[in-house]
């Protein structure tokens, strides 16, 4: 069974100087790099958005424009760079470990509040996962989604379905029952039995 997440995330000022295991400053310029912080511009909005923002501000079109703001940062939060960001955040606090992300914004019109939305979003999300993991592990059968990235031939799913299980007799006659063979059964690396389940396969509901 997963331990619950013991660490945690603070979102600040940098000039606070938190406690902290990891600082992260994730502002767009590493020009005045603080003492004792990380420099993590995968967190920080693109030069383009952050010369929107700095138009914004000086046309006294802030905090009106924050929306569009937020919603043009989220998107470029969806790049990879990122996304391996906040997922090793993530992996800190599940280890116990505190996580402080900082910049120098004084307001809550800051983009280090949508990163911290995002971390716990994506907390949330590892927590039902691992929940759904030790039911599976109890010998329940477990059905999970994803989407699946490449191209897809037209009519099948744009999804992959794990069917997962750690009893194997018990997920073998779930797959006879569903007209899954059982040579399509695998074993995890963490041990436990499971289908893939692709195309139309993965369309069909079970």
């Amino acid at each position: 069974m997963y331990k619950p997440f013991s660490g945690k995330l603070i979102a600040c000022r940098i000039f606070d100087n938190p406690e902290a295991d990891f600082k992260l400053q994730i502002t767009r310029s590493n020009r005045n790099l603080q003492k004792g912080w990380l420099w993590a511009p995968q967190l920080a909005p693109s030069w383009n958005l952050f010369n929107s923002y700095q138009a914004w501000r000086k046309n006294g079109h802030w905090p009106e424009k924050y929306p569009e703001y937020r919603n043009r940062f989220l998107k470029e939060m969806m790049f990879p760079t990122a996304q391996k960001c906040l997922r090793r955040i993530v992996l800190e606090i599940q280890r116990g470990k505190s996580v402080a992300i900082g910049c120098y914004c004084s307001d809550q019109y800051c983009h280090r509040f949508i990163v911290e939305g995002l971390i716990a979003e994506h907390i949330k999300k590892k927590q039902a996962f691992q929940n759904l993991l030790d039911r599976a592990r109890a010998g329940e059968i477990v059905i999970l989604e994803h989407k699946w990235n490449d191209s897809v031939p037209v009519g099948q799913a744009k999804k992959i379905v794990k069917v997962i299980c750690a009893d194997k007799d018990k997920l073998i006659e779930w797959g006879r029952k569903h007209g899954i063979p059982e040579s399509w059964l695998h074993i995890s690396r963490s041990g436990i039995p499971h289908f893939d389940l692709w195309g139309r396969m993965a369309g069909k509901r079970f």
